[in-house]
């Protein structure tokens, strides 16, 4: 499931005065559904889009606030005397608008005042995103804190008291300076989410360092994504699962999986052992750049792995994808098309494993002739597609899609040019 917006306003457009003269108390206010306040603006454009802005959108139903400053810049214990009193204003107003936000996406850091604004009406939330900052000061799924005046509730808590909750999307920003930690501390997941039933699409990303092709080595997540029976979507990136011994995790209606920023085959093969699935309809499947997937072909390795580990999943496997830069040969892409019982679909354009291959200094003579063969059918399926799309713009008489072509063909001529030279 995905959260869409018909119509979006960004903050800073709010002092433009193409808004202010021709969008503003007009009905084309009635269009908008998602603000975005994508920096923090000024405090007197902040009381502009909370007491007079968001107030005249009657179809808002998705804030978004990709800055923790926003909410840091509304929180009274840090406030200037002289601004206490506005702040509040704004606070509960803002508070008041938030009770019929369905669809948050936010980023939280340590101190930010977000509970009483995010989660003003948790049974209207039916999308979150929230991103942290830095996990270790700010934890997503922490531990209980104890219930003192001055303690802050962890999200985990506030997210139990969502019942209608329908997509869940948590990324988690690590630091490689620390100790590893489970990410869903035991505490967060033996929680009684409300929102257990409902619950449909669950995305959870790790990066440290903010590199995505850093993994963080991980159980919990996987272990929080099982805690929903109802699950039928999940997105997991950049999280390695330890080749350790686990207790079979259970996804009776999981349809979709995705796994993507994994480092290598044998991320895929483990994530696997003991995660049953018996709905699963599609898999994807997103390698690293740094992974190749090419020489691991080479080997005769990839696509026999692939067959072994698509077959548990015959009954139902409907289509598997493959995601990676360069991709692996197509003579080894059609063997793995007529070993498996379902479609198989890549995101490399066909001769792409070939051509890196053909320029890698360190070749094996015996893959030549596949590399030759996969590149002169890509190079003849192109030339191909392009005279056909010169005859349909021909008879469409359509100038400005023929020089579109021309443009992209238009490299060929200077490379015929140099061959001819």
């Amino acid at each position: 499931m995905r959260c869409f917006s018909l119509q979006t306003l960004r903050a800073s457009k709010a002092k433009d005065s193409i808004f202010e003269k021709h969008i503003l108390n007009s009905p084309s206010m009635n269009f908008i559904t998602t603000f975005k306040i994508h920096r923090l603006p000024s405090d007197e454009n902040l009381s502009l889009i909370i007491l007079y802005i968001l107030p005249h959108l009657p179809s808002l139903r998705r804030l978004v606030v990709p800055d923790t400053e926003v909410f840091q810049g509304m929180s009274l214990n840090t406030a200037e005397a002289s601004r206490i009193e506005s702040i509040s204003l704004m606070i509960s107003k803002l508070a008041q608008i938030s009770r019929r936000i369905t669809e948050w996406d936010v980023e939280l850091s340590e101190g930010t005042d977000y509970e009483a604004i995010v989660f003003s009406n948790p049974s209207a939330i039916r999308c979150l995103t929230a991103t942290t900052v830095s996990d270790e000061h700010f934890r997503l799924l922490g531990p209980e804190e104890e219930e003192t005046e001055d303690s802050e509730s962890t999200l985990s808590k506030q997210l139990a008291l969502c019942p209608s909750l329908e997509a869940l999307t948590l990324n988690f920003q690590l630091e490689s300076s620390l100790p590893a930690y489970q990410l869903c501390h035991p505490d967060s997941l033996s929680l009684d989410y409300l929102f257990r039933p409902t619950l449909t699409f669950l995305s959870l990303s790790a990066s440290i360092d903010r590199h995505p092709e850093i993994t963080s080595s991980d159980t919990s997540l996987v272990r929080f994504a099982s805690s929903f029976p109802s699950l039928r979507h999940l997105r997991l990136s950049g999280l390695q699962t330890p080749n350790v011994p686990l207790a079979p995790l259970i996804f009776p209606r999981l349809v979709h999986l995705e796994l993507l920023e994994v480092p290598h085959l044998d991320a895929f093969t483990d994530f696997l052992v003991n995660k049953i699935m018996p709905s699963l309809e599609v898999l994807e499947l997103g390698f690293q750049r740094r992974f190749d997937l090419n020489e691991m072909a080479t080997k005769e390795e990839i696509v026999p792995s692939f067959v072994e580990t698509l077959d548990r999943y015959r009954v139902t496997l409907k289509s598997f994808h493959i995601h990676h830069y360069l991709g692996f040969f197509t003579k080894d892409l059609e063997i793995l098309k007529r070993s498996v019982n379902c479609q198989v679909h890549v995101s490399w354009p066909e001769g792409g494993g070939e051509a890196h291959y053909a320029g890698n200094s360190q070749n094996q003579p015996d893959r030549d002739p596949a590399a030759m063969s996969g590149m002169s059918h890509a190079i003849r399926e192109v030339g191909r597609w392009a005279l056909e799309s010169v005859d349909k713009l021909e008879q469409q008489r359509d100038v400005k899609g023929m020089a579109n072509l021309w443009k992209e063909v238009s490299g060929l001529a200077e490379y015929k040019k140099w061959m001819q030279d």
